[in-house]
Parts: structure tokens; C-alpha cells; sequence
């Protein structure tokens, strides 16, 4: 499993270098308020992408073996058919935009091809065009931003950083992509043979997206656009880099346990390593911010953007959570434990609304905000834990 963990790092090392350093670059160009209003969208963006799928595609890692092609154009009908009605409704207000339903609907399409092509054993083709498009995608948001492009732009650049070779990593793999009006059928009834899942994990998948949007909303309404653009800033600049550890190995994790379902003994064992090896990770990584974190800070950004420096600072104690608790998830998932996702993101939701409500009435600042935001996902990542515990404990 880690030598194919290893070969996905590699390319999200890659990949997250060049987004790393393009960042710093884009912020700097276009100011506080501006990427703010960038890191909005996204944040938007990535809410309502996994909604798409209707979480269908935790399916996959199980069951594409028998045909690929098909199992994948059922996801892409379910995917296209929310997306549609969604673009319709953008398309006609004057306070929305269809180009985040987009851009959601194609980070759908790439994460599951993604997923298929990683099932397949295809790792260096991952590897290579994960790169490419990060290459492009990052290039042109500095473009974008070097001549005074505005947030549309960039955004679609983000969208091209994203997704853009989810077609290539079909090609060739999937005989072909079937979408007509008899797939219309077979997928409404994939739909309902899947609905238990589908009850549970979306509305999980809601509160966990809803989660994730709380902060920035909440930011902006508060404290105001600008520092919703410090925050976009440093949670960027700290999980970024965890990204190029979590979400390889996590990917891998997921497909590796997947056939574990019934061997309980070699998944709990693979678990706890992982979950090891990231804890020791996460403290080698705090000590490199907490010796030279200010000074490389200090050599991209001038004291407009201090404050951000300030966030990263208090967000860095979220290491030991997400390098060692971003693989739990997928435990859960193998185990068939769906309602848990739902009582794990509602107490999520439910501790965040009540930090935005202490925030809001004690009118304390942004810092201590930030402070209880890292609390409560301390909270989180051990009832996630016990949830894991317990459903290895329910499976046996």
C-alpha cells in the first residue's frame, strides 16, 4: 500500500509545489478583499461538488470491476442531471453564477475518473496529468492576476487546475462513455437500489460541506471581506502542503481496505499505522513552521498580510488531526457505518454554529475565533476516532 501512496506523493508533491508557490504569487497581485472573494467561490465550488454524485461514487473502489464503463456513465448521468436544473437557476439570477455549478460538476467528473483510473492501477498516468493541469491552471491565475483579471477568471483558471484532464484519464480505459435516453432509466434505477446510502451520506455530506462554509461566511458577515481573504491565505498555505500527504495516502488507504472488509484484524492494523505514521509527521512538520515559518513568510508577503501569518500560526496546531485522522473516514465507509457520517458532521455543524454564535455576541476577534474553530475540530477528530473504534468493534 505505501509504495502506491508513495507514487500518488509523488505527483501531488508536485502538483501542490507549483499551486504552493503560485498562491503567495496571486494573493500578493490581487489584495486581501479580491482573493477573498476568490476563496468564497471555491469554498462554494467544493461544497457542492460531491453533492453531484450523491455520494454514489463511495460505490466505486467495490464495485466498477465488473464493467467500468457502464458503472462510470451511471455517475456521470447522475452528475449531469443535477447539474443541469442548477446551471438553469444560475443562469436566470442576477446574484449567482452557473461558472461554480461548473466547476463543481467537472471536479465531480475528474474525482471519480480519478478514482477508476487509480483502481486500474494507472499511477503514473495520474501522476502526469495531475501535474499538467496543475501546471496550466496555477500559470494562468498568475496571468490572470499580473494583468488585473478579475474573479471570474480567476476561477476558471482554478477550474482548469482542478479538473481539466478528467476526459484523458478516461481515454482509452473506458470503452465508451454511454449516455443516452436507456441510461436515463438504468440510472434512476441505480439511484433507487442505492437509496439507503443515499439518505444517509448526503445529508452527512450537506452538514460536512455546510461545515466548511460556516467559517468563510461567517468571516465575511463578522469581520468582513478582507479577512476572509486572510483566512483563504493561511488555511491555503497550511493545508495545502497536508494535502500532499493526505490525499494520496488516503486515496490509496481507501482502495487498499476497500477488500478488507471481512479481515478485520489487516484493517485495523493498516489503520493504525497509517494514523501513526501521520501523528509523527504532523509534530516533525509544526517544528519546521514554529524555526523558519515567519522568516519564509516574511520573504513572499509585507505586512498587509500579517494577519494571515498570525491565523497559519494558531490553524498550525490542526496537524496531528489531518495527518492522522484523514484516512478514518474511509473506514467507516468500508465498514457500511453511513449513519455514523451523519451524527459525526451534524455534531461539526452543531459546534461551529454555536462557535459563531459565542464569536458573535462576546464580540471577541478573529484570532480567538480562529482558536475555537481549532477546538472544535479537536472535538471532531476524537468522536471520529471512537466512531471508528466502535464500528471495528460492531463488525467483529
Amino acid at each position: 500500500m505505501f509504495k502506491k501512496a508513495f507514487s500518488v506523493f509523488f505527483s501531488s508533491v508536485a502538483s501542490r509545489v507549483i499551486v504552493i508557490a503560485s498562491t503567495p504569487v496571486v494573493a500578493g497581485l490581487v489584495g486581501p478583499s479580491t482573493f477573498g472573494a476568490l476563496a468564497s467561490l471555491i469554498a462554494y465550488m467544493t461544497f457542492l461538488s460531491p453533492l453531484l454524485t450523491l455520494r454514489l461514487c463511495v460505490l466505486l473502489p467495490q464495485q466498477m470491476d465488473a464493467d467500468r464503463d457502464y458503472f462510470f456513465s451511471l455517475i456521470a448521468t447522475v452528475i449531469i442531471c443535477l447539474t443541469i436544473p442548477l446551471v438553469l437557476v444560475t443562469a436566470f439570477s442576477e446574484d449567482l453564477s452557473s461558472l461554480p455549478v461548473l466547476g463543481a460538476a467537472f471536479l465531480a467528473l475528474y474525482q471519480t475518473s480519478c478514482l477508476m483510473a487509480l483502481k486500474q492501477g494507472l499511477y503514473k498516468k495520474v501522476n502526469i496529468l495531475t501535474v499538467l493541469q496543475t501546471m496550466l491552471g496555477a500559470g494562468g491565475k498568475v496571468i490572470c492576476a499580473q494583468l488585473g483579471g478579475g474573479v471570474t477568471l480567476l476561477l476558471l483558471f482554478h477550474i482548469v487546475q482542478n479538473s481539466l484532464s478528467f476526459p484523458f484519464l478516461l481515454a482509452g480505459h473506458i470503452k465508451r462513455v454511454r449516455l443516452n435516453k436507456f441510461l436515463l432509466v438504468d440510472a434512476k434505477r441505480f439511484v433507487t437500489s442505492n437509496r439507503k446510502l443515499i439518505v444517509q451520506r448526503v445529508p452527512a455530506q450537506v452538514l460536512l460541506g455546510l461545515s466548511s462554509l460556516i467559517p468563510i461566511a461567517f468571516i465575511s458577515y463578522h469581520f468582513g471581506q478582507e479577512y476572509v481573504g486572510y483566512w483563504g491565505l493561511a488555511y491555503a498555505l497550511i493545508m495545502l502542503p497536508l494535502a500532499v500527504v493526505t490525499s494520496s495516502v488516503s486515496q490509496v488507504f481507501w482502495i487498499e481496505i476497500s477488500s478488507l472488509r471481512n479481515e478485520l484484524n489487516k484493517l485495523s492494523v493498516l489503520t493504525v499505522k497509517v494514523g501513526g505514521i501521520g501523528f509523527f509527521l504532523s509534530l516533525f512538520l509544526y517544528f519546521v513552521f514554529v524555526f523558519w515559518g515567519a522568516g519564509i513568510f516574511s520573504l513572499f508577503f509585507d505586512d498587509e498580510w500579517i494577519m494571515a501569518f498570525s491565523i497559519a500560526k494558531v490553524l498550525m496546531l490542526l496537524l496531528p488531526c489531518y495527518l492522522s485522522g484523514s484516512h478514518l473516514v474511509h473506514v467507516l465507509t468500508v465498514l457500511e457505518k453511513h449513519n455514523y457520517f451523519q451524527l459525526l458532521n451534524t455534531l461539526r455543524f452543531a459546534l461551529l454554529a454555536l462557535l459563531c454564535g459565542i464569536t458573535y455576541i462576546a464580540e471577541i476577534d478573529i484570532l480567538q475565533f480562529v482558536n475555537g474553530f481549532v477546538l472544535v475540530m479537536y472535538i471532531y477528530f476524537f468522536v471520529n476516532i471512537l466512531m471508528v473504534v466502535k464500528g471495528l468493534k460492531d463488525a467483529d
